[in-house]
C-alpha cells in the first residue's frame, strides 16, 4: 500500500499539489508561527509599568521669592529682586503660564490661601509657591491643579 502526502504549498493556494512532499512550506508558516509567538512573549514582557519607565527628573526653576509691595495705593505681591517684570517672567515660565495676568491672579489666589485672620503669611505664600513651581507645571491648567492640590495640602 502506497502512502499519500499531500502538498500544501503557497502556489496551490491551499489545494493539494500533484505528487511531493512540502515540509518546507509547513516548516515556512510553523517558522513564522513561532516568531509571531516569540514576538507576542517579548511583547508582554516589555509591557510599559511604572518601575521601567524612566523619566527625567523634573527641572524646577528657581524663582524670586514673593513680597507685598503698594502701586497706586493698593497692596500687590511682586517677586523680590531688583527687576521686577524679569521676575514674573521667571515666574510665568516657572507655571507654565503665557499670561502675565495669570501670574498675578495665581498670585493672589495664593495670598487667600495663605491668609490667616486677614493677615497673609509670607512664608506659606512662597512654600504654596514652591509646591507649585517644584512640580514643574507644563502649562496653566497644571499650574491651577497644582494650586488647588497645594491649597487641600495647607488646609487646616
Amino acid at each position: 500500500m502506497k502512502k499519500s502526502t499531500t502538498n500544501l504549498s503557497p502556489k496551490a493556494n491551499g489545494v493539494p499539489a500533484e505528487g511531493g512532499q512540502i515540509f518546507a512550506s509547513t516548516l515556512k508558516s510553523s517558522t513564522a508561527e513561532k516568531a509571531s509567538v516569540s514576538h507576542q512573549k517579548n511583547a508582554a514582557e516589555k509591557e510599559v509599568t511604572p518601575e521601567r519607565v524612566k523619566m527625567p527628573a523634573a527641572q524646577a526653576i528657581s524663582i524670586p521669592r514673593i513680597m507685598p509691595a503698594y502701586q497706586n495705593g493698593r497692596l500687590v505681591l511682586i517677586p523680590d529682586c531688583e527687576d521686577r517684570n524679569q521676575g514674573l517672567e521667571i515666574i510665568k515660565k516657572a507655571i507654565g503660564a503665557c499670561s502675565i495676568d495669570f501670574v498675578h491672579e495665581l498670585l493672589a489666589d495664593l495670598a487667600d490661601i495663605a491668609e490667616h485672620a486677614r493677615v497673609t503669611n509670607l512664608q506659606k505664600l512662597n512654600f504654596l509657591m514652591a509646591v507649585i513651581t517644584g512640580m514643574s507645571p507644563r502649562d496653566q491648567l497644571e499650574a491651577m491643579l497644582l494650586t488647588h492640590m497645594a491649597s487641600y495640602m495647607s488646609a487646616r
